[in-house]
């Protein structure tokens, strides 16, 4: 498996640990994975990119048009990284101006704001939630999720498990 993946977001939105936690998640099922960060005014609410590979990398830069997921805590974020996007990326957005899911050509977008305040009542759990969705998109084995959020207790498995459900419903 390669995967070249762009994370997206603003300060304060989870973009970092995203991008860490589905790095945990593949790294104990024995994938390879690299990553980097940017973040430059992060703490003012600013942008935040991460980019994550997963399999046979030597770098962590994603080039020009050569990403095959987005994954954004922010619809601002995804419109600005148009960039980094073809016609064959996989864009995952959280969309707060959605009623739950919508889904056009490669573009998922979810609510995943008003899942985590339905199901936790704080906006904490967006990034977890989109994590799941990720998970649940490229097919991951949900006996290796659960095994693996075991050993880590900051990943919330019912956040995570929200989110890859939203995705099946992508599916039928």
């Amino acid at each position: 498996m390669n995967i070249k993946i762009i994370i997206c977001g603003r300060g304060g939105e989870g973009v970092i640990t995203l991008n860490k936690t589905l790095g945990i998640i593949f790294t104990l099922c024995n994938y390879s994975v690299i990553s980097s960060e940017t973040h430059g005014m992060a703490q003012r609410g600013g942008s935040v990119i991460t980019s994550l590979k997963i399999g046979n990398y030597s770098s962590p830069d994603i080039m020009y048009q050569s990403a095959d997921y987005l994954i954004s805590t922010n619809f601002d974020e995804y419109v600005n990284q148009q960039c980094v996007i073809s016609t064959y990326t996989i864009a995952l957005v959280n969309n707060a101006s959605i009623p739950r899911l919508e889904v056009s050509d490669n573009v998922y977008r979810l609510n995943a704001l008003k899942l985590s305040m339905d199901t936790f009542k704080t906006a904490k759990y967006i990034n977890q939630i989109l994590t799941g969705f990720f998970l649940g998109i490229v097919k991951f084995n949900v006996n290796n999720l659960n095994k693996v959020i075991e050993k880590y207790k900051y990943i919330n498995l019912k956040a995570v498990r929200l989110g890859f459900d939203e995705s099946a419903k992508c599916f039928k």
